[in-house]
């Protein structure tokens, strides 16, 4: 989507608006459970895959934005769904922005049916679905969030080494609408801040540059927000974004074999710390792998302590029921001990989940 001005020109009367293209799915379905796959073989080149962009009547929104302090009046539109990320697996789409006028005002056009997300504030952050269905949407109001900074700091475990670490560290804020992240790579150990920030709850995701190193842990207010959302605005005490280093991981490789011991091509790894206590800490924590053509998986670096493993052929997703098959598998699972700065090897029969 383009960017919108404040005030469309478009007729007010919907009649005399030209018909605008919309979303179109193949093979020419205009919404998503329309759609038919298409599953492309490695190594294929598909061709003949054409369908017709449809057409839908054009509407028009207006309102107005109520803007927090120091902030402009503005927001962004998108299609819901369809922000800052791929929908589906295969679109990479983001949103349009929008210049309120005087009194924060704005009327938008040349939308087509649908539920749309009015993000407001300075990034993708808060989010109001509204749905055009047959008419003009009017009166809207768009009351921006006050925005605050958030503080951190990317903290070492362990000894400091005599020369400065050639690796970077940087954090995100997660939401379903995409995420707010600290502006630059940050050195370890360092001071950072995300700024913009709503109150909220927000997973907090840290990517490191370089292996070798592993996020040890991370904490809010003296909170783990590793596997649990950050609570912004919430905390007692130190309100700032804690990231621990951790350079002590050990590393795992794992065998999956079948029954009569031969190795298990593209079995599905699982591996979770011994200490998860409910499915919702299995979902959070779980990995997931695959081993490689002779059986064979590798782990990256990985926090010392007691792990459980198994190797299957049935498909895991993050859906409830999934996890909730293997919440019921674990005592099947076998257990193992990574040590710090150590390897372990281990051998799988896979298990069946069901």
């Amino acid at each position: 989507m383009d960017n919108l001005g404040a005030a469309s020109d478009a007729p007010l009367n919907p009649k005399m608006r030209r018909r605008i293209p919309t979303s179109t799915w193949y093979p020419g379905s205009i919404t998503d459970e329309g759609a038919q796959p298409l599953v492309l073989q490695p190594g294929e080149h598909r061709e003949g895959v054409d369908f017709e962009l449809k057409k839908s009547p054009s509407f028009c929104m207006e309102g107005t934005v109520d803007a927090a302090p120091g902030q402009p009046p503005r927001f962004s539109i998108a299609p819901l769904g369809w922000i800052g990320g791929s929908y589906g697996g295969g679109i990479f789409l983001s949103a349009a922005s929008v210049s309120a006028g005087p009194g924060g005002r704005f009327r938008i056009c040349n939308l087509h049916a649908g539920t749309y997300s009015l993000i407001s504030g300075s990034g993708p952050i808060s989010s109001t679905p509204v749905t055009i269905a047959d008419r003009d949407l009017k009166d809207l109001k768009i009351t921006q969030p006050v925005l605050e900074t958030l503080p951190g700091e990317v903290v070492l475990d362990g000894r400091i080494p005599d020369t400065a670490l050639d690796a970077t560290v940087t954090v995100f804020l997660a939401t379903s609408l995409g995420a707010r992240r600290s502006d630059d790579r940050h050195k370890i150990p360092s001071l950072f801040s995300i700024e913009g920030v709503p109150a909220g709850d927000f997973p907090v995701l840290a990517n490191l540059s370089k292996a070798g190193l592993y996020i040890k842990e991370m904490t809010y207010g003296g909170q783990d927000v590793q596997y649990q959302p950050l609570h912004f605005g919430k905390a007692i005490g130190d309100a700032t974004l804690r990231v621990v280093i951790g350079q002590d991981g050990g590393r795992l490789a794992i065998t999956a074999v079948r029954e009569d011991g031969t190795p298990s091509a593209d079995a599905r790894i699982l591996l979770v710390s011994a200490d998860v206590a409910s499915e919702a800490a299995l979902a959070a924590r779980m990995i997931k792998a695959h081993s490689d053509q002779n059986g064979q998986f590798q782990s990256g670096l990985l926090a010392p302590g007691k792990y459980r493993a198994a190797a299957c052929e049935e498909s895991v997703d993050d859906s409830p029921e999934s996890i909730a098959r293997v919440w019921a598998a674990l005592s099947r699972f076998q257990d193992l001990t990574v040590a710090p700065n150590g390897s372990a090897k281990l051998t799988l029969t896979l298990i069946k989940l069901q």
